[in-house]
């Protein structure tokens, strides 16, 4: 119906948002695509549906595999209303539900520097949540410190946040010390090795190797004196 609809009112972009977003709900991704293209060539350019249907084209290249054709569906969504947080939000969960986790960084971090100050402290949040999953231990500490900083002592939030910092503390020092133990066979034998290669120096102070293994603590405690200090911007 909508397809006939369409074609029977060449100029209007009524039947064919309708008809990809059947498209969408039938898992046909490509078609979607294509239709929701068309409507675009037809909206106004200041027509307050083009936002919507470029987050729809971007929500149906993603699913048909298309990442490329997503980031650039969305990142016309940005062109648009750069400094529009709202946009910034959608596109930031839709880049993360879709695995573009840079580009979904790089919308947090407009968050971050932009945002309310407790915006800021989520967009952080989420940024250190990325960083986490994809093993960037040191940048997913930084962005936790930060947002700890923006936020005022008792405030939900902050505990919160303190308490991330502590988990990813924890298992930061257990791989640490997970990797000294060895593993699988001759594992022992390994970490032996690797004890031997890295003796302490002369002076009887820790290699910097069994340093880094402390840097964790040593953030946690930042992040506790931040609490008591109080400093930054306050949510």
């Amino acid at each position: 119906a909508f397809e006939n609809a369409a074609k029977a009112d060449a100029a209007s972009p009524l039947p064919l948002l309708e008809l990809g977003r059947m498209q969408n709900d039938h898992a046909r991704p490509r078609e979607a695509a294509a239709v929701f293209e068309k409507a675009l060539a037809i909206l106004p350019k200041d027509d307050a549906r083009v936002q919507d249907t470029l987050m729809q084209l971007g929500e149906a290249w993603s699913a048909a595999g298309e990442p490329a054709k997503a980031a650039e569906a969305w990142e016309r969504m940005v062109a648009l209303a750069p400094e529009d947080l709202e946009v910034r939000r959608r596109l930031a969960q839709s880049c993360a539900d879709a695995g573009q986790s840079e580009l979904a960084l790089k919308h947090l971090e407009f968050l971050s520097t932009h945002a309310e100050p407790s915006e800021r402290a989520k967009a952080l949040q989420q940024m250190a949540a990325i960083h986490s999953a994809a093993g960037r231990t040191d940048d997913a500490m930084q962005a936790l410190e930060r947002a700890v900083r923006g936020t005022a002592p008792g405030n939900w939030l902050r505990a919160e946040l303190l308490g991330e910092i502590t988990r990813l503390a924890q298992r930061t020092h257990a791989a640490g010390a997970m990797e000294k133990r060895g593993t699988g066979q001759g594992g022992a034998e390994r970490g032996a090795t690797r004890r031997a290669r890295r003796p302490r120096c002369a002076s009887g102070h820790m290699d910097k190797r069994a340093r880094r293994q402390r840097e964790p603590r040593a953030a946690l405690g930042a992040a506790q004196r931040h609490v008591e200090l109080g400093n930054g911007a306050k949510a």
